[in-house]
């Protein structure tokens, strides 16, 4: 829809001359021209007031919701959590006729009234314009200014600090607040006229602040900066704007995007010219000359770098080349040794301290970890990988070394911390990353004398960029990970390229270390790695059902019965988003059991609800794949607050939810890779086909710590098994290592 949402839809009635009131439109003719638009023909945009009298359905990871208003229209669309039971609204959109439940509006925005003759309906849309102050506050700023409270807010905020309980931290909160509302609310009415949603509009205005309106004008094909915009939408409004196809705006922006979905969706470093040139046809950019000149402007913008015939974002070949420098430098300054007897003294008493026996293979790795300033730990699921790392730093402990243990996700670092004894953190944690700025870096390093990191495998380009960026001349750096397991969300394949390099120090554990009745998941995941099949076991920690009818059915009840009977304890991994045994079905599901909680929701969750951070959130310092649990739900203020563990309370406001938090009690295996639960379900059905390769199951197999039961059809069994899958992402960091060691 892009028709320009004219001032009907504005925060009304009003005083005729405010601004949040349309041009020539007296509160008193407001009710006609909504009343006006209950003409029901599908595709006709209508402008509707009225009050929600239930939620029908709420996605709290979409922001999508179903409603029914108090004069029985049910209005579906993104209302982004911010919609309870008796909440005014208008709403705009368009009829359409749902094939199962009848007509219904399809909203593509709302907002609660600013009724001034009616204090509390004002106090409503104070208190849900101005976020964080809560119904309490906005009553009293009403009864205060009455019906010059937008006044008061536009032209002289000063004057509420003369409300009793409103104080300079509240009223700070407020001015930020309704500068924030009113600038994002005149960047909708901007972009609606091109079809797109207030929830673009906030997004927009969070990337770009106060001068978004002014950039879009110059420039729309910035657009695609921002994540979940894609290159046609911003086209889009750029052909509206008049913009010509062969623009060099265009072909630079089009270039960009290719790069970054390469990168942040592909997990390339770097795209030959040949892809390059392929994927920017597809956006219908293929005029040689001005893609030249395009690829030419950027590189003297410094925003792409192109080496042998390899496009690079700037930032990524920056990171790469760097890693290797100071890999290399590191390599070539030796910390302080430690004599090969007091190794074998320090390992003899580990193991008498630890009730611990090492194989030749564990003690090798500790003598070579100490005796080289770079060192790189592999191993497959169970063959003793965090023991070895633990007798390590014993040793280090003892060498009156000061030792930091750090891992990418909160999860592996408290796992970290666990098996080893020693206290452990995120790398972010680790560099104090404030969400703008890394306190430790290259001219204020980390004070320490060896660090040791765990589930390499995770951790992309850039971070170990930051990490090695941090990391003092003389210090022992030693690297943990498991080459088999599924590569980072991120950019680049470190673990996997130092591994190729041959130029870091490297040992691999081979061994499986076998536990009477606890080894079926641990030989069943290094079986299927090999690709040999399951293997039979008396183990009680692995269980596989083979489901031939009704598979659908069965796995979901046997899901509700595991809940059941585990609580908690309980966790869904699937290779499907959609379908009946997707995150999203089985997250309402799973949900009914293990959190019946009837409290009180915002945008879809409730109190008690697990849930997963989606994106990285760089000002509230939470990660992709975090999982934490809501421990307050605040209607009146519209925010939640979810603890991450390690004391780390992340507060969200009803708006933020749908772009950061889903519900976790079903997960993706790559959303849940780095983490562990003591009990797994994984179903294997062919419906998620794409997701069925050996890497992948293998790294489900080894989320589990008590019992990993897998149900499904051996079909879709033997598919994953037989499907080695190589990784296919274009990485150059292995090249540049062996060209500079000079090897």
């Amino acid at each position: 829809m892009t028709k320009k949402r004219d001032g009907v839809i504005n925060i009304v009635p009003s005083p005729s001359n405010h601004p949040l009131l349309p041009q020539g439109v007296c509160p008193r003719s407001l009710g006609f021209l909504l009343a006006s638009n209950m003409n029901r023909d599908s595709n006709k945009e209508v402008r509707l007031r009225g009050k929600i009298r239930r939620i029908i359905f709420e996605a709290p990871d979409s922001g999508y919701a179903v409603v029914e208003l108090d004069n029985g229209v049910v209005v579906a669309g993104p209302f982004d959590g911010q919609i309870r039971v008796g909440l005014p609204i208008v709403v705009v959109g368009e009829w359409k006729q749902h094939p199962r439940y009848g007509p219904q509006i399809q909203m593509s925005y709302f907002e609660v009234p600013a009724d001034l003759s009616d204090p509390e309906a004002l106090t409503t849309f104070l208190a849900w314009s101005l976020r964080g102050i809560g119904k309490k506050k906005a009553r009293l700023i009403v009864q205060f200014f009455g019906a010059k409270t937008l006044e008061i807010l536009d032209e002289h905020p000063e004057k509420i600090l003369s409300v009793p309980g409103i104080g300079p931290v509240t009223l700070s909160r407020i001015q930020a607040s309704w500068h924030r509302y009113t600038t994002t609310r005149k960047l909708f009415l901007k972009l609606a006229e091109f079809g797109l949603s207030f929830r673009i509009a906030r997004r927009v205005y969070q990337h770009f602040g106060d001068e978004a309106l002014q950039i879009l004008r110059e420039d729309p094909y910035r657009l695609t900066e921002i994540p979940h915009i894609g290159f046609r939408k911003a086209d889009e409004i750029a052909q509206q704007m008049g913009i010509p196809p062969d623009d060099i705006r265009r072909i630079r922006a089009g270039t960009l995007y290719v790069l970054r979905e390469a990168a942040y969706q592909g997990g390339h470093v770097f795209l030959p010219a040949a892809d390059l040139l392929q994927a920017l046809a597809k956006l219908e950019i293929s005029d040689p000359d001005r893609i030249q000149e395009s690829l030419e402007a950027l590189g003297e913008m410094h925003s792409i770098v192109i080496e042998d015939g390899k496009v690079y974002l700037r930032e990524l070949y920056a990171a790469e080349v760097q890693i290797a420098e100071k890999l290399q430098h590191l390599l070539e300054h030796f910390p302080s040794t430690i004599p090969p007897w007091v190794i074998e003294e320090a390992i003899r008493r580990s193991e008498e301290t630890q009730g611990i026996i090492l194989s030749a293979r564990q003690k090798k790795a500790v003598v070579e970890a100490l005796r080289h300033p770079v060192f790189l730990l592999t191993g497959y699921a169970g063959t003793g990988k965090t023991t070895a790392t633990r007798v390590i730093a014993t040793i280090l402990e003892h060498a009156s070394l000061k030792i930091r243990l750090c891992a990418p996700t909160g999860k592996a670092a408290k796992r970290l911390s666990e098996a080893t004894g020693y206290p452990a953190s995120t790398i972010h944690r680790l560099l104090k990353f404030d969400g703008k700025q890394w306190f430790f870096h290259r001219n204020r390093p980390l004070p320490v004398d060896a660090l040791i990191v765990d589930e390499m495998s995770m951790v992309d380009l850039l971070l170990f960029y930051r990490l090695l960026d941090a990391l003092p001349e003389h210090v022992r750096l030693i690297l943990v990970g498991d080459p088999a397991q599924l590569p980072p969300v991120g950019p680049g394949l470190v673990l996997q390229n130092l591994i190729q390099s041959g130029t870091v120090p490297t040992l691999t554990l081979t061994e499986i270390f076998r536990q009477e009745g606890k080894d079926g998941i641990v030989l069943n995941a290094n079986a299927v790695r090999e690709g040999r099949g399951l293997v039979r076991t008396r183990a009680e920690d692995f269980l596989y059902i083979e489901v031939e009818d009704e598979v659908t059915e069965r796995i979901q009840a046997l899901a509700r019965r595991m809940a059941q009977h585990y609580g908690d304890r309980f966790q869904f991994l699937t290779g499907m988003r959609k379908g009946a045994l997707g995150v999203e079905t089985m997250n309402g599901m799973l949900r009914e059991i293990l959190n019946p909680n009837p409290g009180p929701g915002l945008a879809g969750l409730k109190k008690g609800d697990r849930v997963i951070q989606v994106v990285n959130n760089y000002q509230k310092v939470v990660f992709n794949g975090e999982i934490g649990r809501i421990v307050a739900v605040k209607p009146e203020d519209r925010v939640i607050e979810v603890d991450f563990g390690e004391g780390r309370l992340i507060e969200y406001e009803a708006e933020e939810i749908p772009d950061n938090l889903e519900l976790a009690y079903a997960l993706t295996v790559h959303k849940f890779q780095g983490s562990e639960a003591p009990v797994v379900l994984l179903p294997l059905v062919t419906e998620q086909y794409v997701m069925l390769h050996r890497n992948w199951l293998y790294t489900a197999m080894t989320r589990a710590e008590e019992l990993l039961v897998l149900a499904g059809v051996r079909k879709a069994l033997r598919i994953a098994i037989r499907n080695q899958r190589p990784i296919q992402q274009y990485t150059s960091l292995a090249e540049r290592l062996h060209r500079i060691s000079g090897r």
